[in-house]
C-alpha cells in the first residue's frame, strides 16, 4: 500500500527533487547560428530574449540571469551587470571583450584562429567539478564548431582551466567576476549550425551548472513540494486509517 501511495505520488509530481530553475537567458552578437542557439536554449526549457547584435543596456539586462556573448563586444553595462551578479557566457571572440576590454577576469586573448576541424575539447579537473562534462563524451569534438580557438594569456590564480585542446592548451577559462561569474569559452561553438550533440550539451551545462540556472530567483528546496506535502500528510491519515480498520477486522 506505502508503494503504491509513493508511486501515485510520483506519478502525480507531488514529490519532486530539487532541480534548475528555468533561466532568464539573453543572446546577442554576430554569429549566423544564433536562432539555432535560442531555439535550441527554449527547447529546454529556458526563457530567452534574442537581442540580435545589439549590444544590450542596463534596461535589457534587468531581471536576466545568464547572457551569451556570440563573437560581438560588451559595454559598461554588461560589465556592471556580471559585477552585480550575472553569469556572462562567450563564443569565440567573445573572449575577446569579456576579458582585454571588459577586464572581467585575470587573464586575456592574444589572437587565435583555425586549429582543425573537429579538433578535441577535454574537461578538465575544474570543468567536471563546475558540471560542464555532464552528459557528454569527454574528450568531445563538434566537428566546424570545435574547429577555431581564441589563445589564453596571463591565466591568473583565480582564473580555472575549465577545458583545454591538445597539448593542454586552454579553450575555456572561467572564474568569479566581482558578485558573478565569467565563462569565457574561446571556442567557435556557435559555428556552423550550432553543430553537435556533445557541444550544445555542453553550452546546457553552462547555464544550468556553471550559471546555476536561475541565479535571481529562489532555489528550489529539495523533497516535497508543498502540494505534495500536503498531499502526502492526506494519503497518510488515509493509510493509517486503513491499516487500523484491517487491525480490527483481523
Amino acid at each position: 500500500m506505502i508503494k503504491q501511495l509513493t508511486c501515485l505520488l510520483c506519478a502525480l509530481g507531488l514529490v519532486s527533487g530539487q532541480s534548475v530553475m528555468a533561466a532568464e537567458i539573453l543572446v546577442w552578437g554576430n554569429q549566423s547560428s544564433q536562432d539555432d542557439v535560442v531555439n535550441f536554449l527554449q527547447s529546454s526549457g529556458h526563457s530567452v530574449t534574442d537581442n540580435g547584435s545589439t549590444i544590450p543596456d542596463a534596461g535589457d539586462l534587468s531581471g536576466v540571469d545568464v547572457a551569451i556573448l556570440l563573437r560581438s563586444t560588451g559595454n559598461n553595462d554588461v560589465e556592471n551587470w556580471v559585477q552585480a551578479g550575472g553569469c556572462l557566457i562567450t563564443e569565440w571572440t567573445g573572449a575577446d571583450w569579456a576579458l582585454n576590454s571588459g577586464n572581467l577576469l585575470d587573464a586575456g586573448v592574444s589572437g587565435g584562429g583555425i586549429v582543425g576541424t573537429d579538433t578535441p575539447v577535454t574537461v578538465t579537473a575544474d570543468g567536471i567539478a563546475a558540471g560542464l562534462a555532464d552528459g557528454i563524451t569527454n574528450p568531445y569534438s563538434a566537428g566546424p564548431a570545435s574547429e577555431f580557438f581564441r589563445n589564453f594569456t596571463g591565466i591568473g590564480p583565480s582564473v580555472s582551466i575549465m577545458a583545454t585542446r591538445p597539448t593542454d592548451v586552454p579553450a575555456i577559462l572561467g572564474g568569479p567576476s566581482g558578485g558573478g561569474l565569467v565563462l569565457a569559452n574561446g571556442i567557435d561553438w556557435a559555428d556552423v549550425g550550432f553543430n553537435g550533440a556533445d557541444n550544445r550539451q555542453l553550452l546546457l551545462n553552462s547555464v544550468e551548472n556553471f550559471c546555476g540556472g536561475a541565479r535571481r530567483a529562489p532555489e528550489p528546496v529539495p523533497g516535497l513540494s508543498s502540494l505534495g506535502l500536503a498531499a502526502l500528510v492526506g494519503l497518510t491519515g488515509l493509510l493509517a486509517a486503513f491499516m487500523l480498520r484491517r487491525r480490527y477486522h483481523a
